[in-house]
């Protein structure tokens, strides 16, 4: 899908899911501040839609605008669904009583609820990183115009994105909108008052603790019987550690999983110290999430105390999952390491947290020493860890995550110094991302099992560790790295590589010969590299290679210019941004050679390119033609009619383009359906040159 329709189709699609939240917040979910959260930030991301449909040149931009693109349809997804729930349950409540719904599995509230609070939550976070990735881009909140309805040529629009021809009929949409906006319902589910006298109860998702009469905490004392997955919300309703006791979680065998949340946007310290310690669970629990906990400590029983158990009735023997999300006022990390089941750790946003230290893998001096520190632990997540500085290797030297095989840190930008890489031996991916302050993660290699290496967004980092013997590594991102100078020894080792990203190592020099060596590559880009003199003449090796970019290099002078014809699976091309001394484009005197595979190709000029390359009239099977930048061009040339399988060709930013190719030429393109003219100022008033694209079904003139 091209930009243009990316964006308008975006637009369509957020400002729908906007209107549907303004709705669903309206019908009071139990799920309300969530609701109200998705809907700021899709507010905000419309707002970056319409500076990004200003910069669609940069591929960066194009990438962001797709994977928006994305997120968006996910979110319209999840918010259709909303609101058929929402009517669904206007029609159940018309045919059945609420107990019976109740206790319906399809048709239970409580479980309905649940499920979409998850749903929003997941979706919230997609738009909150691409929100985020925006902002990383450089990327202005602007508020929205609407365009005025311009005239065009036959059934075009001058109109870049908001065509109606793109995106569908918006009187209708306006319609839909305007229906979503009129609804005054308020109705709200929840739990039955007293639902502790349903002393049988097996299964109860979700538990809104309230300050009235029958809808307290201690209801849940009374479900001896109670199973399954719990999330207990609103624990800042309850007013005392008595309260939190008459739960009495510790008894209820049966539950596996529970979720303790407080209200997001509290100040205050309020009970949660003395709530949460007495919500202690049963040791057979296998999964808990503590989240937007305002206390200062974690409660004793999740510590692991010397003689090898917490508390006397909580023993974390079972527990497989632990989130600690939003523990804004925790300093202190609990005990963990000697967990011996816990598989998933996850810890997000806990803002006052500055050091990771040995109390992470220990508590005290235990004279049984562990074989190992988490040994079972198989995926870690840290992010947004506002304050945290320092993450310490244990001491002893003992060993620590011999099981781990996802390590994800993102967005702690204070955080300058991580264990060696080293000490993960079982290591299968690695992303370390938004960490501004970390200039070294060791000089030893990586574990022989790892699979993708991201890293991003680490302008301090100066060596990787060598990617010697990594026969496993599939894909490899190094991006806005600007304190590398050269890329990590031993890449063309990595026979199983597929995917190779460098984009913004602005002081990367050189790529290293070898790279040909890399026979699975099917994804090579370079971008944004102003240092970058040269590319490897092996490059023409790389025969699984289906997509190559190299654009804004702007010291770049010279390509392999036989490299091309030898890669032979190639399907899409992005070349251009090079240095501005070059009369022509460099490297395209063999791509005559691709005629049959290459079906992509973007191509990015400068001030003196006068000319398109001539051997591109012979590429019959392209489908797809970008020209962005070539200022000295005036003139399309006739051969243009040659590309007889052309479907879509986007004229971008040719400051002095004045003539198309002749409507006769042009008539030979008989599968071209989508024709793009942006900001070529020459050509735009030229009614003549105009009219020969008006047999063209789509064509967009700004």
């Amino acid at each position: 899908m091209d930009d243009a329709v990316i964006g308008a189709a975006v637009k369509v699609a957020l400002s729908k899911s906007i209107n549907i939240l303004e709705d669903q917040i309206n019908l009071a979910w139990d799920f309300k501040d969530e609701l109200s959260k998705l809907r700021s930030s899709l507010a905000v991301t419309r707002a970056f839609v319409q500076d990004a449909e200003r910069k669609q040149l940069d591929e960066p931009v194009k990438v962001w605008l797709e994977q928006l693109r994305d997120a968006a349809y996910q979110a319209d997804d999840v918010l259709d669904e909303l609101a058929y729930q929402h009517l669904q349950r206007k029609v159940d409540t018309r045919k059945t009583t609420r107990i019976s719904n109740f206790f319906s599995p399809s048709k239970n509230p409580l479980a309905i609820t649940l499920k979409m609070a998850k749903k929003v939550k997941n979706v919230g976070q997609s738009i909150k990183d691409v929100n985020r990735q925006a902002t990383e881009l450089g990327l202005q909140q602007r508020v929205q115009v609407s365009a005025p309805v311009a005239s065009g040529v036959g059934g075009g629009t001058h109109s870049l994105v908001d065509s109606s021809s793109v995106v569908g009929r918006e009187a209708d949409i306006q319609r839909v909108v305007d229906l979503l906006i009129g609804s005054t319902s308020h109705q709200r589910h929840h739990v039955p008052v007293e639902i502790g006298c349903l002393t049988n109860l097996q299964t109860l998702p979700l538990f809104r603790v309230g300050t009235k009469k029958g809808r307290g905490i201690g209801e849940l004392g009374f479900l001896v019987e109670l199973g399954g997955e719990l999330v207990i919300c609103g624990l800042e309703n309850v007013a005392d550690e008595e309260k939190a006791w008459g739960a009495r979680l510790w008894e209820k065998k049966k539950l596996h999983k529970l979720v303790f949340e407080w209200k997001a946007e509290r100040e205050g310290y309020d009970e949660d110290e003395e709530v949460l310690e007495r919500l202690e669970p049963h040791s057979n629990l296998k999964s808990l999430s503590i989240c937007f906990y305002n206390g200062e400590c974690y409660p004793s029983w999740l510590l692991w105390k010397i003689g090898g158990h917490p508390s006397a009735c909580f023993q974390p023997l079972n527990l497989v999952e632990l989130k600690l999300v939003h523990c804004s006022y925790v300093m202190n990390l609990p005990s963990l390491g000697q967990y011996p089941n816990l598989k998933s750790l996850e810890m997000d946003s806990l803002k006052s947290v500055r050091c990771i230290g040995n109390e992470f893998y220990m508590n005290g001096c235990n004279e049984n020493k562990p074989i190992a520190f988490f040994p079972a632990l198989e995926t870690f997540i840290l992010k947004d860890m506002l304050h945290l500085k320092e993450w310490l290797e244990p001491e002893p030297m003992i060993p620590v995550f011999p099981s781990l095989k996802v390590l994800e840190i993102e967005y702690c930008k204070h955080l300058n110094s991580v264990p060696r890489m080293s000490r993960f031996s079982s290591l299968e991916k690695l992303k370390i991302n938004v960490c501004p302050e970390l200039g070294w993660i060791g000089d030893e290699p990586f574990s022989s099992s790892l699979k993708i290496l991201e890293i991003g967004s680490c302008e301090n980092l100066i060596s990787i560790p060598s990617l010697d013997g990594l026969s496993s590594l599939l894909e490899l991102e190094l991006e806005e790295c600007i304190g590398l100078t050269s890329l990590p020894s031993g890449l063309s080792t990595c026979t199983s590589l597929q995917r190779l990203v460098i984009d913004h190592c602005s002081n990367l020099e050189s790529i290293p010969e070898g790279v040909g060596q890399l026979n699975s590559l099917r994804y090579l880009a370079i971008d944004r590299c102003s240092n970058l003199e040269s590319i490897p003449e092996d490059v023409g090796q790389l025969h699984s290679l289906e997509e190559l970019a190299i654009s804004y290099c702007p010291n770049l002078k010279r390509l392999p210019e036989e490299s091309l014809a030898c890669l032979t699976s190639l399907k899409t091309l992005r070349l251009g941004g090079f240095s501005e001394e070059l009369e022509e484009f460099p490297g395209l005197g063999s791509i005559h050679h691709l005629h049959s595979s290459l079906k992509v190709l973007r191509l990015y000029g400068w001030n003196k390119l006068c000319y398109l390359p001539h051997k591109l009239q012979h590429l019959t099977a392209l489908e797809h033609l970008d020209i962005a930048s070539f200022n000295g061009l005036r003139a399309l040339p006739e051969w243009f009619g040659n590309l007889s399988s052309l479907q879509i060709l986007y004229l971008v930013d040719c400051k002095t383009l004045v003539h198309l190719p002749s409507k006769e030429a042009l008539q030979r393109l008989s599968k071209l359906h989508t024709f793009r003219i942006y900001s070529c100022p020459r050509l735009k008033g030229k009614q003549l040159e105009l009219s020969k694209i008006s047999k063209i079904p789509y064509y967009f003139i700004d």
